[in-house]
This record gives C-alpha cells, sequence and structure tokens, in this order.
C-alpha cells in the first residue's frame, strides 16, 4: 500500500475504497515464519552484493555505474530488511506482490507472484 500512497495519486482513505472495489486486500498477519524467509533471503542479498553494482528493477541483471569523467564508482546499491520482510510476508501468506521495483523480489523469492505497478 505504500508504493501506491507513493506513487500521490490518492490519499489512504480513497486508496483503500479503490483496492476494496478491486477485490483487493491489504494483508497484515505477521509470524516467525515471515521474519525466518526474510532473514534467510537477507542473507543470500548480503553474500551476493558486490559493490558498486546496481541490480536493474524489471529484470534483475546487475550493472556497475562509473562517473564518465573520473570513472569513479558511483555508489553501492542499497536494499533494506524491510524490502526482504515485504517478500518474506507475500511468500508466507500466498499473496501476490504488487510493486515498483520487481528485480530484487524475482531474484530473492523467485516462488513469489510479482507484479509490476508501472510499465
Amino acid at each position: 500500500m505504500s508504493e501506491l500512497l507513493a506513487i500521490g495519486k490518492w490519499d489512504e482513505p480513497e486508496l483503500s475504497a479503490r483496492l476494496g472495489e478491486a477485490g483487493i486486500e491489504i494483508d497484515d498477519r505477521w509470524d516467525r515464519a515471515v521474519w525466518a524467509y526474510a532473514a534467510a533471503a537477507f542473507n543470500r542479498y548480503l553474500g551476493t552484493r558486490r559493490p558498486a553494482e546496481y541490480e536493474c528493477p524489471q529484470c534483475g541483471t546487475r550493472q556497475r555505474f562509473r562517473c564518465h569523467s573520473c570513472h569513479a564508482d558511483l555508489g553501492k546499491p542499497k536494499h533494506v530488511l524491510s524490502d526482504f520482510l515485504i517478500g518474506a510476508h507475500a511468500l508466507r501468506y500466498d499473496c501476490a506482490l504488487l510493486t515498483n521495483d520487481v528485480g530484487p523480489y524475482r531474484s530473492f523469492f523467485p516462488d513469489l507472484q510479482v507484479v509490476a505497478l508501472l510499465p
């Protein structure tokens, strides 16, 4: 719901109403399995993370970015544990995940149904 609110088209009451009309429910259940799934996926991410590489949010391809002038690396990827909690929650409760950042979810939660919000 946060990503949909971040797009800025609706406020929370209007978005809740639209989701309800579309038959989409917000699932806020949490249990120990969610935390365990998230920890395992986050550990895999930390083990594969390389400096100055970015993962495409659409396809998951990793790329390096350097300054065109001095060739310095332009930062490092920044996924946080909350991204993995979101994916683990959706996987645990067999929910589809609507997101603008499909690449990491498809990479670290291959059994999760991921739906891109925006083309």
